[in-house]
């Protein structure tokens, strides 16, 4: 065979091959994203934060994470993540990739004896001293949320304590702003919160385990709207996507979607898994649910009323030892590990594209 001839006969099969793994990637789309539009993005481990053995190392490591929230406004804080410590009565805020910023709780400032404490004071920090439900004083720090409208209180950050049964508002330098009891709502005051979510016009939105009530305020404090949910709901946090869906994990362990005036749309996610954290990126609406060991992805698409939704990917296995609370901005994903005292960081490591939805 002449060599001309040899080398269009390689090239046929290196089309072929080119063919082959196409058809291949599509297949694996098809398979992990079922009906699912636009690009399926897979997320590895990144590294991560919060920790005294960590990189970059935490000064003051976390003791018990549990909350997350990054802040999406486009004030100074842009980009920032807070995590919450219920082990040492105190919030910290970290930059994007774990640097450590700041902390708030009572007394955390050794040095001045202030309630808030950072790095670039050169301050000596300390655990928080519990608190009775003063002035951002701790006795459970849960939930954190950070408001990343554009109102005027965009930036704001919010922290939910079940100990007081109090949502507390603070700046973003953690500065102490009011407190919200919930006693201005017809089924306030709060009872047993089980998470909060600010969304996208900045309201804040409350949800308990007791008579499973549902609250909406203004930024201001004032009550919007409140109902309950039939099915109950676990202590696990909740979510408002940007055309405010509310999700919630109900007594039966599911992830619900409902409307904003509490109508319930479906269920996400089956009975089988126990979630132990959900969080929205309001950029793109997709959801992540925390299962303690590893995370699942829905996309935006995700449609529940006809039954439960399939993921598009699954990570953190291997990572993740007792996962508890999540937070999404952009390709990143954070998670707050419990039991290993550190928050992980998850970004796309590949992007392909999928067919349209109901292929």
């Amino acid at each position: 065979m002449r060599a001309r001839e040899m080398r269009g006969v390689l090239g046929v099969l290196g089309g072929v091959r080119v063919v082959f793994l196409a058809l291949f990637v599509g297949l694996w789309c098809w398979v992990v994203g079922v009906g699912v539009a636009g690009a399926v993005t897979v997320h590895s481990f990144s590294g991560s934060f919060g920790g005294a053995a960590t990189s970059p190392v935490d000064p003051y490591p976390l003791g018990s994470p549990g909350s997350v929230a990054v802040d999406g406004s486009s004030g100074a804080s842009k980009g920032a993540v807070y995590v919450t410590d219920p082990a040492h009565f105190r919030v910290e805020k970290f930059t994007a990739s774990g640097e450590f910023l700041l902390m708030f709780g009572s007394d955390v400032n050794e040095t001045t004896g202030g309630d808030v404490c950072t790095a670039v004071s050169k301050d000596v920090c300390k655990d928080g001293v519990e608190g009775a439900g003063g002035e951002g004083q701790f006795m459970n720090p849960a939930f954190v949320a950070v408001d990343s409208s554009e109102d005027g209180a965009s930036g704001d950050v919010y922290v939910a304590d079940t100990g007081t049964s109090s949502v507390y508002q603070f700046t973003s330098e953690g500065a102490y702003i009011s407190v919200n009891t919930g006693a201005s709502a017809l089924q306030g005051p709060f009872v047993e919160i089980a998470g909060l979510a600010v969304d996208a016009a900045g309201h804040l939105w409350v949800t308990q385990v007791f008579n499973s009530a549902t609250f909406e305020f203004e930024s201001a404090g004032l009550p919007i709207q409140e109902w309950g949910d039939p099915f109950g709901t676990k202590p696990v946090g909740m979510s408002v996507d940007s055309v405010e869906n509310v999700y919630v994990v109900n007594a039966f362990h599911a992830v619900e979607k409902l409307t904003a005036s509490g109508e319930k749309i479906g269920e996400i996610t089956d009975h089988e898994s126990v979630p132990t954290g959900l969080a929205l990126d309001l950029g793109s609406n997709d959801l992540y649910v925390d299962l303690g060991s590893s995370i699942e992805h829905y996309s935006p698409s995700c449609n529940p009323s006809g039954g439960v939704c399939q993921s598009v990917e699954a990570f953190g296995g291997g990572v993740l030892s007792s996962g508890e609370g999540l937070a999404a901005s952009g390709d990143v994903v954070y998670a707050a590990d419990v039991t290993a005292g550190v928050v992980d960081r998850f970004d796309v490591g590949l992007e392909v594209e999928t067919g349209p939805a109901g292929v």
